[in-house]
């Protein structure tokens, strides 16, 4: 996990799986499925920003409230 410029946490795919609580191919697995936030390639490795993977959270976490 890193910060950028402005103070935004910038996670690395094992910042992710550790923020999820889920394994790293749990977090490829996801990407292959279009169900995580696309994130950005910074070199070679995908890194997502917490904010939006927070906000992706909450969305989720709403839907899952109206099924019910």
């Amino acid at each position: 996990m890193s910060v950028d410029s402005l103070g935004e946490q910038v996670l690395s795919t094992k910042g992710l799986a550790a923020k999820l609580g889920c394994s790293r191919p749990m977090i490829y697995r996801l990407m292959s499925l279009g169900q995580l936030p696309r994130g950005f390639n910074l070199g070679r490795n995908r890194r997502w920003l917490s904010s939006e993977i927070d906000a992706w959270l909450r969305e989720r976490s709403a839907k899952a409230q109206k099924a019910r």
